[in-house]
């Protein structure tokens, strides 16, 4: 079975993560520790050095209160993070990082400019470690 078991979210599709969440719905056991992961894409430099520094901090706390919103509504064995970078590099390191068994991760239709450069979703298939559920 499984022990670590991680999400990750896309907080601009509330329904996505919703979608994915009801895929460990009902996991109630103390042993198996589930993470809600919503990735930040870096900003180029140019626009950080536009912006006030209280900004950035602002968002990035309403994107975690956000996160841990769900968190609480999924359950008591739910922990919510938060990190920047590259969303399917960032997914892929912080598997390893919290050795998950498991990633339920949402996707959309693929459109065709998917089947060029890859969605975030089927770059972690393809490089995942552990096994990958996609919720669509």
């Amino acid at each position: 079975m499984f022990s670590t078991i991680l999400v990750p979210v896309d907080l601009a599709h509330p329904d996505w993560a919703k979608n994915a969440l009801c895929h460990v719905d009902g996991v109630d056991d103390d042993n198996i520790r589930i993470i809600l992961l919503y990735v930040v894409e870096d900003l180029p430099s140019y626009v950080t050095g536009q912006l006030p520094e209280h900004v950035l901090l602002e968002s990035r706390d309403k994107q975690l209160s956000k996160l841990e919103a769900f968190a609480r509504e999924a359950g008591s064995n739910v922990v919510a993070e938060i990190r920047n970078g590259s969303p399917a590099a960032t997914i892929l390191k912080v598997a390893e990082q919290k050795e998950a068994d498991l990633i339920v991760i949402g996707s959309h239709q693929p459109g065709l400019k998917d089947y060029f450069l890859g969605s975030t979703a089927s770059r972690v298939v393809r490089h995942a470690k552990c096994s990958v559920l996609v919720s669509r």
